[in-house]
């Protein structure tokens, strides 16, 4: 365990010194076009669209860095679809 600046342990972690200010911003910060698509999928889901809703949320899983926002994107789109089926009702 090394010290910090505030001197609490942190632990080794391999390669974690090798990391560039830009490379940890991709960790952190989704991509423009993620974005762009989970904002126009919210959007068009929160106007009714159902149909192009779905288009834009499966585009946002497939430009998805983080599992955890595929999922949610996944999760929307089927969302979406069962809207479809069951004209807006749920």
């Amino acid at each position: 365990m090394r010290k910090t600046k505030g001197n609490a342990p942190r632990p080794e972690i391999p390669g974690y010194e090798a990391l560039t200010p830009e490379e940890m911003r991709v960790l952190t910060v989704p991509p423009r076009d993620w974005y762009a698509a989970a904002s126009e999928a919210a959007a068009r889901e929160r106007s009714g669209e159902y149909d192009s809703a779905r288009v834009y949320w499966v585009r946002a899983a497939s430009l998805s860095v983080l599992s955890l926002d595929r999922h949610w994107c996944e999760a929307r789109a089927l969302w979406c679809a069962r809207q479809l089926m069951s004209g807006g009702r749920e």
